[in-house]
C-alpha cells in the first residue's frame, strides 16, 4: 500500500503448493480481497530494509497493517556494517533487527539476530550463532 490507492508490486512473491499446506478448515468469512485478476492478496508480508531507516521501514509495514486481508507483517532491518570488527572468516559484523506484528495486537515483538546489538557500542553478540535456534524462530500459524 502507498497511502494514495496506487497498485505496488512485490520484489518477490512465494507462496506454499496447497498439497503443502492446504486450505484452512475454516473459510474466510467472505470472499477473501483479491487483485483485479482474482488473485489472492497476501497474508503474511516480509519488508526488508537496508539503505532505508529503521523509521522507513517500521512506517512502510504499519502502512501493510491498515490493509484487513494482511495478518502478519515481518520487518527486518539491516543496519549498517561495522568497520570496527570482523569475524573469524574476515567478514564485517552486522546487526540485523527483525520485527513481526500481527493483525489486531498492538504490541510488536522485536529481536536482533545479527552477529552484535543493533546500537550496542561494545559489539556485545546476539547469541545468534547456529541453526534452529527456539529464540530466534518465527513461527507464524498457517490456518489464520
Amino acid at each position: 500500500p502507498t497511502g494514495n490507492g496506487n497498485l505496488i508490486m512485490p520484489d518477490l512473491c512465494i507462496y506454499p503448493s496447497p498439497r503443502i499446506v492446504p486450505p484452512p478448515g475454516v473459510p474466510h468469512p467472505g470472499p477473501p480481497p483479491s487483485s483485479p485478476d482474482g488473485n489472492a492478496h497476501a497474508r503474511i508480508i516480509c519488508e526488508v530494509a537496508n539503505f532505508q531507516s529503521t523509521r522507513s521501514l517500521i512506517t512502510k509495514c504499519n502502512e501493510w497493517l491498515r490493509e484487513s486481508y494482511v495478518r502478519y507483517v515481518i520487518g527486518i532491518k539491516l543496519h549498517s556494517k561495522s568497520k570496527v570488527a570482523k569475524n573469524a572468516q574476515g567478514q564485517w559484523h552486522r546487526a540485523m533487527t527483525a520485527m513481526l506484528w500481527q493483525q489486531g495486537v498492538a504490541q510488536v515483538s522485536e529481536w536482533d539476530f545479527g552477529s552484535y546489538k543493533a546500537g550496542s557500542p561494545t559489539h556485545a553478540p546476539t547469541g545468534c550463532n547456529a541453526l534452529g535456534l527456539a529464540q530466534f524462530q518465527i513461527n507464524i500459524p498457517v490456518s489464520d
